[in-house]
């Protein structure tokens, strides 16, 4: 328990003699420490709630409002209570002084000749040290029992609900976007938007009314503690512990789910490439709740520019929309993030919560949405869908009406993309060895519908320079860029090796 003015008073009795009356909250101030001096300024020693001892052998000379400086100094600096020794260089407590601390309402006590300045000390440091003890007990227990509940894998809920226990006060862990993870009680209230607007001010809050704590994982912003305790003290004490547990937690379960999404992205990977059959990659998704009897649609996330963190995201689809409808899952796909959703959930919705979500770490993201589709060709064909939607540009996009090309383009059993390298690779090739930018000038040609004026502008060329290089490109490949048929045929090679995201090295 915290020694206040009025419990050091009553100590003490008639060794210790109050000279001013100041109102009944100044009694209840808390005494951090003792700081005797004779220092005529000694507010240097000052950092909050000392008791300041002093004789007053530093006041006696100096200028003549010196007794009322020092009271005010003191004042100013939030000290909790002056002791004037008497019966040394000063017989009485100078009335200056009794004047100032009175008008400044600082409790001003007389510390006769026979009560020692030592004795005070004691009884002031026995008391701060024994608080201290019993916070560091509790907080070994909150430390013990939190570990527990890690250690026995029994989660975030389970973690809150013992620290509101411990600290008698509702508890709670808020994700960096404002969603609730963990609350107890449920039906606790939690001023969402000043709590993340701690955050934005770069600092953490403690207040009698709430404490919130910023958690971090990596370096990166995941969460908020909030706890409204019963005993203050003890829960700024509980805070340090509960945080640094429940970042351990986010850590684990990070792990978990960088780890899941990487076996989704296998089988999904094995699905798409028809390396194993239908039937078993759809039993194995299964396995991970998707379940590809029923609609299912794709949703496809990628960054402009390759980021390691899309592969340790501390958040899955769950958090991004109810899951009343099924399970969303997730999977790593090359440096693609793909969420495969129930069709009846709100996709639109999704998308846009994973958009905002990846902004954080690439303001250019690209959303792309497949068409809802079931059985193992539908999921093929949802995941093409939601590839080509991405060559839209940042934001979140739709796929295209479908048709006979992502058809086409869709079907494992053709060895499109063999063939497709097969007749880019003089292109690629040349572009490597020459420095030249052959391949993008037949995609954006073949893009504007094989109009020259259109590519020249698009590709800030001469036509005559665009001519020069469609020359060439004829000869590489050996097909008739007048004709119809080659046209055809280059486009879906360029489209096939677009939607697997391969390249040619």
């Amino acid at each position: 328990m915290t020694l206040r003015l009025r419990e050091l008073l009553d100590a003490f009795g008639d060794g210790l003699v109050l000279h001013t009356h100041p109102h009944a909250t100044a009694l209840d101030r808390e005494i951090s420490w003792v700081a005797p001096t004779e220092l005529a300024d000694p507010t240097r020693l000052v950092i909050g709630q000392e008791l300041i001892l002093t004789t007053g052998v530093g006041l006696l000379e100096g200028p003549h409002d010196r007794y009322e400086s020092f009271v005010e100094r003191l004042a100013d600096a939030d000290a909790a209570a002056i002791g004037f020794g008497t019966g040394m260089s000063h017989p009485f407590v100078p009335p200056q002084m009794l004047v100032a601390a009175s008008r400044r309402a600082m409790p001003l006590i007389e510390v006769p000749y026979e009560t020692p300045f030592t004795e005070i000390s004691r009884v002031v440091a026995e008391a701060v040290i024994a608080e201290r003890y019993e916070l560091l007990r509790q907080g070994l227990a909150i430390h013990e029992t939190l570990s527990s509940v890690l250690l026995r894998g029994e989660g975030l809920p389970m973690m809150i609900r013992y620290l509101h226990r411990l600290v008698s006060g509702p508890a709670a862990v808020i994700d960096s976007h404002g969603r609730v993870l963990a609350s107890d009680p449920q039906s606790a209230f939690w001023p969402i938007e000043e709590i993340l607007q701690v955050r934005c001010q770069g600092k953490d809050e403690k207040s009698r009314e709430l404490s919130v704590a910023a958690i971090e994982v990596a370096g990166d912003l995941v969460a908020f503690l909030c706890v409204r305790a019963a005993d203050p003290t003890f829960d700024l004490h509980a805070i340090p512990y509960a945080t640094t547990l429940i970042a351990l937690e986010f850590s684990r379960r990070q792990a978990e789910l960088t780890g899941r999404r990487e076996l989704v992205g296998q089988v999904v990977s094995d699905l798409l490439g028809q390396r194993i059959p239908d039937r078993d990659a759809v039993r194995r998704l299964e396995a991970f709740g998707v379940n590809l009897d029923k609609p299912t649609t794709v949703v496809a996330a990628a960054l402009l520019r390759p980021d390691q963190r899309i592969r340790t995201l501390p958040w899955e689809p769950q958090d991004l929309i109810s899951s009343d409808q099924g399970p969303t899952v997730s999977a790593l796909v090359g440096d693609e993030l793909i969420s495969v959703l129930p069709s009846d959930k709100p996709v639109r919705q999704f998308a846009q919560a994973t958009q905002e979500r990846l902004s954080a770490i690439d303001p250019d993201v690209r959303i792309g949405i497949g068409g809802s589709h079931t059985g193992a060709n539908g999921f093929r064909l949802s995941y093409f869908e939601a590839k080509e939607a991405l060559t839209h540009g940042p934001g979140v996009s739709e796929c295209e009406p479908l048709n006979l090309s992502a058809l086409l383009l869709v079907n494992r059993e053709l060895p499109i993309s063999e063939m497709a390298e097969n007749l880019l690779e003089p292109i690629v090739e040349h572009d490597r060895e020459k420095g030249s930018d052959l391949l993008r000038t037949l995609s954006v040609y073949l893009d504007v519908s094989a109009s020259a004026s259109d590519a020249s502008r698009k590709l800030h060329l001469h036509r005559n320079s665009l001519r020069y290089r469609l020359a060439q490109i004829e000869r590489l490949t050996g097909h008739d860029l007048s004709s119809f048929n080659d046209r055809v045929q280059l486009w879906i090679a360029l489209r096939a090796l677009e939607v697997e995201g391969r390249t040619l090295s």
